[in-house]
């Protein structure tokens, strides 16, 4: 069975790229904000979120906040240009994170680590990717922006 992966982001590009690059090995649903997120993980099950942090109105800390208070237990990976994400996500509670731009096998060997899935399996890069908590490795997939994310071929 596939994992199921929540990406939240309000940045339409940026869940149109994650979609297309991770829907060949896992079922994807997207949220645009905070409030759509918090609706779908209370009906549906997931196996991890992608959780970006800088959202209007109700932001990736609120969410998280949120599940915890409910006592829902999704792993979750915080993707976020906020600056000094690592002290964002310790305080959180949130060991894995990813800073913005992605590196997208970053992503991948992450995803990997936390769902025990696979690193690649086809158009999803090659899952050479990053060592532990968030640190992105060299000479990888990387796009300077959303838009270029759409637009890159992902074979």
């Amino acid at each position: 069975m596939r994992k199921r992966i929540l990406v939240v982001d309000d940045d339409p590009d940026i869940l149109d790229a994650l979609a297309i690059w991770l829907a060949d090995r896992f079922d994807v649903v997207t949220a645009g904000d905070g409030v759509e997120a918090l609706k779908l993980v209370g009906t549906e099950p997931f196996d991890l979120i992608l959780l970006d942090l800088m959202m209007p109105t109700v932001d990736g800390a609120t969410v998280k906040r949120t599940l915890d208070s409910r006592g829902v237990r999704v792993p979750i990976v915080a993707v976020s240009a906020i600056a000094d994400l690592p002290r964002h996500a310790r305080a959180l509670g949130i060991s894995e994170y990813l800073a913005k731009p992605l590196d997208l096998e970053a992503l991948d060997a992450t995803i990997a680590r936390v769902t025990g899935g696979p690193a690649d399996g086809g158009s999803g890069g090659s899952g050479g990717g990053a060592g532990g908590g968030g640190r992105c490795g060299s000479g990888s997939t990387r796009f300077a922006s959303p838009a270029a994310w759409a637009a890159a071929p992902l074979a």
